[in-house]
């Protein structure tokens, strides 16, 4: 069999004869991350099977190489599982210093089928040293220790193949932040990343046959004969230096798009929220206009100023989309913007909730243009959504109340309601507007009379474009007012000024430390501290300790910090050290474990780079009664230490040890020499 190697000083990797991949190594460390396997799947509907698939040639592929650093191979011909399919598939990878890029050509002329996905670049047979981490960005963050071990966990029962493999997968944009994965051995890794400005769904694959790994990527073609695709710059990157070189690496191409604005001096100085249900799903009204100033007291005695109102108009959270009213029994708009007034005039901000894609289906809007606009799926019926709120009884929590459906959003006539819903906020006197779930995934939409393809697989990316003419309409009005969305998703984050985040990031295999890293300049909130009983110190310092604002959502949103008093007090201190230390923890840049050293691992650490040029490095522990570190800045001259509970400094020359007690957190200080 014939060999065909692409090899530079860093980097080789060799194919067959037939096309497949035997090997990919790299050199400086004389490691071999793939050695066999696929490189690509074709999925195909033809008949009543809707997934059959090619994974070779029909024959040989027809393969040149250019100067050892360039291949190409075309296949004329795919052999399905049920049969030849007539399709064209040509790829080309082109090695690059220390990286390959791939590049994929896929036409459809077979009359009978529709490619509906492809699966390229597949590392197969993917070997990992012992100590490799895979690192997500789903949800702004996951990582995962045993890698085999965890997709184990995501056997289907037997809903999907797990007879031929067993799946663990993410998808991006709208449910993971950035359209990489990276499998990290501390000082040295393995990225792997889909630089595409179409932002078409992707979907980050790993797939375990017996003991053999794979992994990949997926895109949605969905091409019919005479219908063609391409895309390029899928990455292989093996890299040197912590995870952090990567990600400098995603940051790099994403500077290319990634646009963050300026934000508004209230969200620079923002510690978090109050977030509460002033009237929930089922009718119960937890709180009333006339109490607001209750809840900025309530707040304030925590150091938080700012409600996100949720619930505030007669249908309740959750209830009622896209109709918002003001509460007539209340007094109306009238009385609703006076009671911000007064909350203002209290030294408070409020943020105005609304959702930015459910309908409730139970709304006149819904039997007037909302059935129009809504998403539909293959068979032309449309896609529908349940959040079952309950209260004392049994019956709300065990069959629910509102079904919604959710609003394409490639559909100009909503995005113009949107508008017209933050003009409602603006009018009466918000400080600034905020859109849930317009950071999350829409469904593929199959509904011809949206103006997309069918069916549309893009849906972030008309999210980006709808976000962002959200950002100009509400800024066109007062630049002062901030917008917010949930969900960090790099593609609609960079149009907004702050984020309410999914995670609080605190438990076992989150990894906010990815997005906060990759994209700090976007202000991002912490989540699930509900009650006493989570360990808040340790929860709130974590939040802390990342940069990250504090989302208060008692009871899930049904109380103020007033119920839950020992929260309240540990988020005190917190607060107290945010608004000291401001151009650090709030302002700050968030530069994760870079610029400084410390021998302990008990002790966790991060650091942050003020506008001015003053670094700060934030270290707590929660995991022993006591744990000493040593921390080292070179470059920087140790200034002054502050902090909360109970945790000392002694600097001398260029050290400073810290001593920590179960829960202390401390800010060390330190300017340029």
């Amino acid at each position: 069999m014939s060999e065909y190697t692409l090899a530079n000083a860093a980097l080789e990797i060799r194919f067959g004869d037939d096309g497949q991949v035997l090997s990919f190594k790299d050199k400086r460390r004389g490691w071999t991350y793939g050695a066999g396997g696929d490189l690509w799947r074709v999925i195909y509907s033809r008949g009543l099977c809707k997934e059959n698939y090619a994974r070779r040639g029909c024959e040989r592929p027809i393969i040149k190489l250019l100067d050892n650093r360039e291949i190409s191979l075309a296949y004329n011909a795919l052999a399905g599982d049920d049969g030849p399919l007539a399709a064209k598939l040509h790829i080309r990878a082109v090695l690059h210093d220390d990286y390959l890029a791939w590049h994929i050509d896929l036409e459809n002329n077979d009359a009978d089928a529709v490619i509906r996905e492809y699966h390229f670049p597949l590392l197969g047979d993917c070997r990992l040293p012992e100590n490799a981490r895979l690192i997500r960005t789903a949800a702004g963050g996951q990582v995962t220790g045993n890698v085999k071990a965890s997709i184990r966990a995501c056997h289907s029962q037997y809903m999907a193949s797990d007879e031929r493999f067993i799946q663990m997968d993410n998808l991006y944009p709208g449910r993971s932040a950035s359209n990489c994965y990276i499998f990290d051995c501390g000082d040295h890794g393995l990225y792997v990343g889909s630089h595409d400005l179409s932002f078409q769904n992707t979907l980050h694959l790993f797939r375990l046959s017996g003991d053999v790994l794979e992994a990949g990527m997926v895109k949605y073609p969905f091409i019919r004969a005479g219908e063609k695709v391409s895309c390029g710059d899928f990455i292989w990157k093996p890299y040197r230096g912590t995870w952090h070189v990567a990600a400098d690496f995603y940051r790099a191409w994403a500077d290319t798009w990634f646009k963050p604005q300026p934000r508004p001096e209230h969200v620079d100085d923002m510690r978090g929220w109050q977030r509460l249900i002033m009237r929930h799903q089922y009718g119960e009204t937890l709180y009333r206009y006339d109490e607001m100033e209750t809840i900025l007291k309530d707040g304030q005695t925590a150091g938080i100023d700012t409600l996100l109102m949720f619930g505030w108009h007669t249908a309740g959270h959750d209830a009622g989309y896209p109709e918002y009213e003001a509460d007539p029994a209340q007094g109306g708009p009238a009385a609703l913007r006076e009671q911000v007034r007064r909350f203002q005039a209290g030294g408070g901000k409020v943020l105005f909730y609304f959702n930015g894609q459910l309908i409730d289906m139970d709304t006149a809007y819904y039997r007037g243009p909302g059935r129009r606009l809504s998403v539909k799926n293959e068979n032309g019926v449309e896609h529908q959504e349940w959040y079952k709120f309950g209260s004392i009884g049994t019956a709300l929590r065990t069959f629910g109340n509102k079904s919604f459906v959710t609003a394409c959003p490639y559909c100009e006539e909503w995005l113009e309601h949107l508008k017209s819903l933050a003009d409602m906020a603006i009018d009466m006197g918000a400080d600034g507007v905020f859109f849930d779930q317009l950071g999350y995934i829409s469904q593929p939409c199959y509904d011809p009379n949206h103006g997309h393809r069918v069916p549309m697989m893009d849906p972030m990316a008309a999210k980006m474009r709808m976000v962002k003419a959200l950002r100009e309409h509400i800024k066109s009005r007062n630049p002062k007012l901030s917008f917010g969305i949930e969900w960090f998703s790099d593609v609609t984050t960079q149009h907004v000024d702050y984020i309410h985040n999914i995670t609080g990031g605190a438990n076992p295999g989150w990894f906010q430390e990815w997005c906060r890293y990759v994209f700090p300049e976007i202000a991002l909130s912490d989540r699930e501290i509900r009650d006493d009983n989570c360990g808040v110190e340790r929860r709130v310092n974590h939040a802390l300790l990342l940069g990250m604002i504090s989302d208060v959502e008692i009871f899930r949103c049904r109380k103020t910090i007033a119920s839950a008093p020992k929260y309240g007090a540990w988020l005190k201190e917190a607060n107290g050290l945010r608004e000291r230390c401001g151009d650090f923890l709030l302002r700050g840049r968030y530069r994760d474990t870079l610029g400084f050293t410390l021998d302990n691992a008990e002790i966790q650490a991060r650091s942050f780079l003020a506008r001015d040029g003053r670094l700060a490095v934030a270290v707590t522990q929660s995991g022993i009664d006591e744990a000493d570190g040593v921390i080292t800045v070179p470059g920087y001259n140790y200034e002054a230490c502050d902090g909360y509970g109970d945790y000392g400094v002694i600097a001398t020359d260029d050290q400073v040890k810290v001593t920590l007690k179960r829960h202390g957190f401390a800010l060390l200080i330190y300017s340029k020499k």
